[in-house]
């Protein structure tokens, strides 16, 4: 049994041996390298995709972000300019209300001057006329005095004026034809203030 472990262990350590073992354990060695090796490209590999895909994803987000502030800038730009629309609207409803009211008023101030000049005077012509004279002061004095969208020019010759005067010249209930035709001397301009209410309200922003 001695010979053949000392048989045994001069065999081994011939260098041919030695040699070979080393090899083998080389061999072992880069087999374990390399399948690391494999398996560390392939997570590599994976990792690259990830990226790419989180990449990819970034790129379609800041696509997406741009998209929606452009929405959004686009939505409020159509906002404002619908709220500027109703405005303007609104504005140019009110100045209509305002148009007609004093219109009619003035009328109202010239039919009974000329029915005065033309019938006698208590005439159940001009009974009528003055009662619609009375009659329209208040809604002409409500829409001037809470409008919000006359000009200093209209506001002070419509409510601080004419509407002060009107409203004087129906209270005591007296008038004749004197002092009608003063009130329409007096106004004369009221065409040019009327039409200047007959347009689009300025530019209220």
């Amino acid at each position: 049994m001695r010979a053949i472990l000392k048989l045994f262990i001069d065999f081994i350590r011939k260098p041919e041996w030695v040699a070979a073992v080393a090899l083998l354990i080389q061999a072992v060695i880069l087999w374990l390298q390399a399948r690391i090796l494999r398996k560390h490209g392939k997570t590599m590999e994976e990792h690259a995709g990830i990226a790419k895909a989180q990449a990819t994803t970034a790129e379609l987000i800041g696509k997406a972000l741009t998209q929606h502030e452009k929405i959004l800038a686009d939505q409020t730009r159509l906002m404002q300019e619908q709220f500027s629309f109703h405005r303007t609207t609104v504005a140019q409803v009110e100045r209509v209300k305002i148009y007609s009211a004093v219109l009619e008023l003035h009328t109202n101030i010239k039919r009974l001057a000329e029915l005065i000049e033309e019938t006698p005077r208590n005439s159940e012509l001009e009974n009528r006329a003055w009662f619609k004279l009375v009659m329209a002061v208040p809604p002409c004095q409500e829409v001037v005095l809470t409008s919000i969208h006359l000009t200093p020019e209209e506001r002070g010759y419509f409510a601080a004026d004419y509407l002060d005067d009107a409203a004087n010249l129906v209270a005591g209930a007296t008038y004749n034809t004197t002092t009608l035709r003063e009130f329409i001397i007096r106004y004369k301009d009221f065409p040019r203030m009327l039409f200047k209410v007959s347009q689009p309200p300025p530019s209220i922003g």
